[in-house]
C-alpha cells in the first residue's frame, strides 16, 4: 500500500513522514514546556483545575498548538495543530486524562463558549509572544486570579 502512495506521489514519502513526525515532536515538547511552566508559576498542579479552569486551560492549549503549528508551516486548525495539542496534554495528564483534555478541548471547539475562545485568544497571544522572545505567562495570570480547586 505504502509502496503504490509513494509511486502517485513520485517521492519517498517516508522522509517527508519521519520529518513530519520529529517537528510534531519538537513543537510538542515546547508547548509541553511552556505550558507546565505557568502552573508551575501558578503553583497549581495540572490536575486540581476547577471546571471552569479547565475550559480556559483546553483552548489556551488549543490556542497555543494552533500557532506553533503555524509556525512549522501547517494550516491552523489541521492534523499538526491537533498533534502538538493532543500530545501536550497527554504529557501533562498522562493518556487517560490527556485523552479526556482532549476531548473537552474538541467540545469546546464545537460549543465555542466565551471561556473556551478566551482561552484558545490567550495561548495563540502567547505563542506569538513565545516566538518573538516576549512570552507573557497568559495562563499563569487565568490560574493566579481563579481559585483552581473547588
Amino acid at each position: 500500500m505504502m509502496q503504490w502512495l509513494r509511486s502517485l506521489l513520485g517521492r519517498d514519502t517516508s522522509a517527508d513522514i519521519r520529518s513530519e513526525i520529529k517537528i510534531a515532536q519538537a513543537a510538542s515538547d515546547a508547548v509541553y514546556k511552556m505550558v507546565n511552566s505557568q502552573f508551575e508559576m501558578a503553583d497549581v498542579a495540572p490536575v486540581e483545575l476547577r471546571k471552569d479552569a479547565i475550559e480556559f486551560t483546553c483552548g489556551y492549549i488549543a490556542g497555543f498548538s494552533d500557532v506553533m503549528a503555524q509556525a512549522c508551516g501547517s494550516q491552523g486548525g489541521q492534523s499538526l495543530s491537533i498533534t502538538i495539542c493532543i500530545r501536550t496534554m497527554q504529557h501533562l495528564y498522562g493518556n487517560e486524562v490527556g485523552e479526556a483534555m482532549f476531548s473537552a478541548t474538541t467540545k469546546g471547539m464545537h460549543t465555542q463558549s466565551q471561556l473556551f475562545k478566551g482561552g484558545m485568544n490567550a495561548g495563540g497571544e502567547d505563542a506569538n509572544s513565545f516566538l518573538r522572545k516576549g512570552w507573557t505567562g497568559n495562563l499563569a495570570d487565568y490560574l493566579l486570579k481563579h481559585s483552581a480547586k473547588e
